[in-house]
């Protein structure tokens, strides 16, 4: 299962933890695929080999489009083991990414994403590693995240999507079964409008025909460098007793010259202000520095919404209203060291509601980064932090060691220290936690690679070790 320290529960963090809880409930027991396990992007069709004689010189080539449908995609199957004392799990855990498309047919295009997970070793009442994976109580596991088709017209409209689906760039993040149509950009402002509607997924719920979500957008250009997007969202949940929920949501993003960059956005929770982040970022490329300052505050408690919404909010229990603000830099001092600093504060408005996932701690990190240190592609990171947090004080260290060919083999290994560390798929909080960890990754081929890592885990309960061997394989 994935784990997440508060260093990751930054500017954002209650609308973003929670998202990134959702993304990692899809990818759970898949970590490692980086940034290959993106969806694979639209390519354009490759040349089919021609039957005729190949041009003369004074001829010009002709290039002959593939025929037929094709289907690319991934499959990720590992088997990962994880075991304490007195505690054991074994699980074979698959994930399958399919894009369909036909060059004769340019107009309209399918995509499926699957998981399916088998325990190997049984079932474990009251075992520590139970997660939303055993809701169902049943050896083996399989989830449908997406399972759409795309309507596009070159004139028109724009795009159509029905069925299984995300929509990623709402307030909240939204998986529903349902349409979605989203305009071509027009006129020199490239104005973008859609809509959405269905009905909510619940992986791991019953569903229900009083379950509702519809939503609508518009995005514009209004000034140069400049954009914004208003969202609005409605969501009616059976399961609540205050149903109707509707989230309005504004941002706006503007891009400076000199290398500033901004951004704000708002939520506002049916006649409540929900959260508020703000961001500004300056890089300066011709001397390797970047800074940035991030903003958040949750308004009000969350608990009891949509899990649209708030995917997990009931699986986290409350977040109570709270500010985290965050500072960091980046400087290269040179072609072989480069310098991170950073600070992170986060404060529960009420002293009353500290408690656990509502913590008042401070971050303060440096990370110098030393290139090719005593071999081409071997990087070396020494990390140092100071921790204060609920009358807790702590110093601690972190390495990390990385080789990276950037052709054929890649290996990692390493040392970091979370103060608390939170598990939100197994609704669980552990304090002074240090992790070690190793892997490794062999690309056989352009399309198949092998991966293998290690991590243990120590705190104050007790010792916990986690193995995942398995393989990627892009078609």
């Amino acid at each position: 299962m994935p784990f997440i320290a508060p260093s990751k529960l930054n500017a954002c963090a209650a609308r973003h933890a929670s998202q990134a809880a959702l993304l990692g409930s899809v990818l759970a027991g898949c970590a490692g695929l980086g940034s290959e396990a993106a969806q694979p992007s639209a390519t354009l069709p490759a040349q089919a080999p021609g039957s005729t004689p190949g041009p003369t010189s004074a001829e010009k080539p002709v290039l002959v489009a593939e025929q037929g449908p094709r289907i690319e995609g991934f499959l990720s199957s590992r088997l990962v083991e994880r075991w304490t004392s007195g505690d054991h799990d074994l699980d074979w855990i698959n994930l399958v990414s399919l894009d369909w498309s036909d060059p004769r047919h340019s107009w309209i295009r399918a995509h499926v994403v699957a998981r399916a997970s088998a325990d190997l070793d049984g079932r474990q009442s009251g075992s520590i590693y139970s997660g939303l994976s055993d809701t169902h109580d049943q050896s083996v596991d399989f989830k449908l995240y997406d399972a759409y088709v795309d309507i596009l017209a070159s004139e028109g409209l724009g795009q159509l999507r029905i069925g299984r689906q995300f929509e990623y760039e709402t307030p909240e993040i939204v998986h529903y079964d349902g349409l979605s149509l989203r305009s071509h950009p027009t006129g020199d402002r490239e104005f973008t409008a859609g809509f959405y509607g269905g009905i909510p997924v619940r992986l791991y719920q019953g569903t229900s025909d009083r379950r509702s979500v519809l939503g609508a957008f518009a995005e514009d250009r209004p000034w140069k460098g400049g954009r914004a997007r208003i969202d609005w969202m409605h969501l009616e949940d059976d399961t609540l007793p205050d149903q109707g929920n509707g989230i309005l949501g504004l941002g706006l993003w503007q891009q400076f010259d000199g290398g500033w960059a901004g951004e704000a956005q708002y939520t506002r929770l049916e006649d409540q202000d929900r959260d508020l982040h703000l961001r500004a970022q300056w890089t300066s490329a011709d001397s390797g520095f970047t800074a940035s300052a991030t903003y958040y505050q949750l308004f009000e408690t969350e608990n009891q919404l949509p899990a649209d919404i708030d995917p997990y909010t009931e699986v986290l229990m409350a977040l109570f209203p709270y500010k985290q603000l965050g500072f960091s830099a980046s400087a290269e001092l040179s072609r072989r060291l480069v310098l991170d600093l950073a600070l992170d504060a986060r404060r529960v408005d009420d002293s009353g509601d500290l408690g656990e996932f509502n913590r008042d701690w401070e971050r303060y990190r440096a990370t110098a980064t030393f290139r090719d240190v005593l071999a081409e592609h071997l990087d070396l990171g020494v990390s140092g932090d100071v921790w204060d947090g609920d009358e807790r004080d702590t110093t601690t260290w972190g390495l990390d060691l990385n080789y990276d060919t950037r052709e054929q083999w890649r290996f990692g290994a390493g040392s970091y220290y979370s103060l608390y560390k939170y598990d939100l798929l197994q609704n669980s909080e552990r304090d002074d936690v240090r992790t070690w960890y190793a892997r490794a990754d062999w690309k056989i081929g352009p399309k198949l690679t092998l991966e293998l890592s290690y991590v243990y885990e120590d705190d104050d309960q007790g010792q916990y070790n986690a193995v995942r061997g398995g393989a990627v394989w892009h078609f």
